[in-house]
């Protein structure tokens, strides 16, 4: 059975209220990658972004809720080695996290990257690496007609353009990623986990923030709309009281 995933990035503020409005009633459960230099004195400039971040009071409930992954995502948002492994020092003193996974900053690390420093990463217990999109074949046609579809939104162009990001049971260490930006549309996602089910592959979807209409920096290439995450999460909702897939948190993936 396909793991669905929902993975949210830097930490923001509203990704706290998703959690307590939308995830937790709906028993659906999240990744969280925090950037600790952006929580700790949310005045980090425009890096990871200009928005609110969540308080460490915040991230440290968030961790004590089992609907809840903390994992880390850079002390600087950066994909420094030295910084992957500070961030996550920081989480553990914070919410007392022992094995933990990692996202990219920028999803800018390539498998090849990954794997140079994994044997340090894995002797500071972090057991996974999640980055952005795998483009195996037709890469320049594939990421042409990424910025096509941005435009056009056809549900089964989204799905062939990411059909190499669905994730097979040999994908452990490295996991990759669909991201999901401020006109992704509800079909497009409906589109490609029906393709998922069909080929028993599992996805993570990427966020950041989840904005109401009229709510600061709703119109950004990183918000999405809070309705319309609603209604998908009550869509996977539904697609996992059906049988068809089961709702996990990204270490889940690592320990089955």
């Amino acid at each position: 059975m396909p793991n669905i995933i929902l993975s949210f990035d830097d930490g923001r503020k509203d990704n706290y209220r998703i959690v307590r409005e939308v995830l937790e009633p709906l028993r659906i459960p999240g990744t969280f990658n925090i950037t600790t230099e952006y929580v700790k004195n949310n005045e980090f400039g425009e890096m990871p972004c200009k928005d609110s971040s969540m308080s460490k009071k915040e991230v440290i409930e968030l961790s004590e809720s089992s609907m809840v992954e903390i994992a880390g995502h850079g002390k600087f948002h950066n994909n420094q080695l030295d910084g992957f492994i500070q961030g996550v020092d920081e989480l553990r003193k914070w919410c007392g996290i022992g094995k933990i996974g990692i996202a990219s900053p920028h999803s800018e690390l390539k498998k090849s990257d990954i794997q140079k420093m994994k044997q340090e990463l894995q002797r500071h217990g972090i057991i996974y690496v999640r980055t952005g999109d795998r483009l195996k074949d037709f890469q320049f046609l594939r990421k042409c007609m990424r910025k096509i579809n941005g435009f056009m939104h056809i549900p089964q162009m989204f799905s062939w353009i990411y059909k190499d990001t669905m994730l097979n049971e040999t994908d452990t260490f490295v996991l990759y990623s669909v991201p999901v930006l401020k006109n992704t549309t509800l079909k497009e996602l409906e589109f490609i986990i029906n393709k998922a089910i069909k080929k028993d592959k599992s996805l993570i979807f990427m966020f950041h923030s989840i904005k109401k209409k009229n709510e600061c920096f709703y119109n950004d290439f990183w918000s999405y709309d809070f309705d319309s995450f609603f209604g998908f999460c009550k869509y996977l909702k539904k697609k996992e009281n059906e049988g068809y897939i089961k709702l996990s948190k990204t270490i889940d993936l690592i320990a089955k």
